[in-house]
């Protein structure tokens, strides 16, 4: 089950991305959320879960693996555009900020 404050971190974090497409999660955690310690993987819904990081199967799962794991995420694609197209990266983050908001119910 996922965690609602990890939940709203995560858009949180994914809205933000979204307005500052050259940034990374690793930069939002360490100098906007200012994290202490630093979330794992940068990613406040696996910091925030218990045991094994697979509650964003919740948010994502076609059948490849999580949201992190799947080649075909919308995160993944997010990591793989180059920071130099911020159409790309706009586009991906957007798309995860929408994958919260259905989890979050708004």
């Amino acid at each position: 089950m996922l965690n609602t404050h990890a939940l709203v971190e995560f858009k949180t974090m994914w809205t933000w991305l979204y307005g500052h497409p050259a940034h990374d999660a690793g930069y939002y955690v360490k100098h906007v959320a200012k994290a202490t310690p630093l979330w794992e993987r940068n990613c406040p819904i696996c910091e925030f879960s218990e045991g094994a990081c697979q509650d964003c199967l919740a948010l994502y799962d076609k059948g490849n693996g999580n949201l992190c794991d799947d080649p075909d995420s919308p995160m993944n694609k997010w990591r793989t555009a180059h920071p130099g197209d911020p159409d790309f990266r706009t586009w991906y983050a957007g798309k995860i900020v929408g994958l919260a908001s259905a989890a979050i119910g708004k």
